[in-house]
């Protein structure tokens, strides 16, 4: 309903039993029949017709090991999805896939077919790195972080494109801490995350935007608490943290930049969802570009980036998309420029 208020909409997660698929446990299919798809059915049977409602996710990071054939989380979410569309055949059931383990949202593909009707993946490119650091995620720089991410969330797109369904972005809007149990039983505490700048908030969406993603949500809105004495002696691994909001509810970095550029983008959501990519994207240094079709009235426009988080860039004129286009663009931003 606070959604619904103010004009957001909502992918309504799961966490623990029953509300979560059991990933990784050796019963997870028998569990799922048993627990999880009737909490999700009397969940979309209830709240199936709200108006906040975008999707549904029983289940995130699958890491079925889908190279040996072995996919009993997807199968799960199967299971899932074709019992809730029963009751709610408007909304899609969706996990949120790890950026970096591509093959899993392939086999998400494979197992469930037409029944997968968005893709999902979340990549938070702004990250200190150590050797707990996954090496495909190690970017040190603000050109390795920024690349990194234009990249991966290409590859996702194109993914997406060849089923022929949507691709959602679930970009990086927080900072945490790592506190893991090292090989001699110690508990240690590592920076994991770093907040992301107002800048690098309008670069997530401009990025997305720019590689062809037809949605952005960010994780999370409220903070992640500090583990306690009693669950530090007892987990093997916990990561705390805050995001668009400070323990006592301050608003962040990350709150504040991504107000701002989705309150420019607002009037023009309904536009980008339609557009659809002419060709490959350009660039001149920290500049790209990207030409897309209104396939409603086949109008064009082009899409322009300033990779630069920290600097302002000019529009080289071999990007300029002529008259219309800005000279230069502030740090992390884009613009949405009519080609006729």
């Amino acid at each position: 309903d606070a959604a619904e208020r103010h004009d957001l909409h909502v992918v309504i997660q799961g966490s623990g039993s029953p509300y979560a698929i059991p990933k990784g446990e050796p019963d997870v299919l028998e569990r799922t029949r048993g627990e999880v798809i009737p909490k999700w059915v009397e969940i979309a049977r209830t709240y199936g017709s709200h108006p906040a409602v975008l999707a549904w996710c029983p289940v995130e990071e699958i890491g079925d090991n889908v190279e040996s054939g072995e996919t009993p989380t997807l199968d799960a979410l199967a299971e899932v999805g074709r019992a809730v569309a029963e009751v709610d055949p408007v909304h899609p059931v969706t996990t949120i896939h790890i950026a970096t383990w591509p093959n899993v949202a392939i086999a998400e593909g494979e197992v469930r077919g037409k029944d997968m009707r968005v893709h999902v993946a979340d990549l938070y490119p702004f990250a200190y790195v150590h050797d707990w650091s996954d090496p495909e995620f190690a970017w040190k720089t603000s050109d390795e972080q920024t690349r990194g991410f234009l990249d991966w969330t290409g590859k996702h797109c194109r993914m997406a494109a060849s089923r022929e369904i949507p691709f959602w972005l679930f970009g990086q809007a927080n900072e945490s801490t790592w506190v893991r149990r090292n090989e001699r039983g110690e508990v240690e505490d590592r920076p994991c995350f770093r907040m992301p700048t107002v800048a690098e908030m309008r670069f997530q969406v401009w990025g997305a935007v720019l590689c062809g993603a037809k949605g952005v949500f960010f994780f999370p809105y409220t903070p992640t608490p500090e583990p306690s004495e009693e669950t530090r002696n007892t987990l093997n691994e916990w990561e705390h943290g805050i995001g668009m909001r400070t323990q006592d509810g301050a608003e962040t970095p990350s709150h504040e930049g991504l107000a701002r550029v989705g309150k420019r983008l607002r009037r023009l959501l309904p536009l980008l969802g339609r557009l659809e990519p002419l060709g490959r994207i350009h660039e001149e240094g920290w500049v790209l570009r990207r030409d897309f079709q209104d396939p409603s009235d086949g109008r064009t426009y082009a899409v322009l980036l300033n990779r630069d988080v920290e600097g302002v860039q000019e529009v080289p004129s071999s990007l300029s998309p002529g008259p219309k286009s800005p000279a230069r663009l502030e740090p992390g931003d884009g613009a949405l420029v009519p080609l006729d």
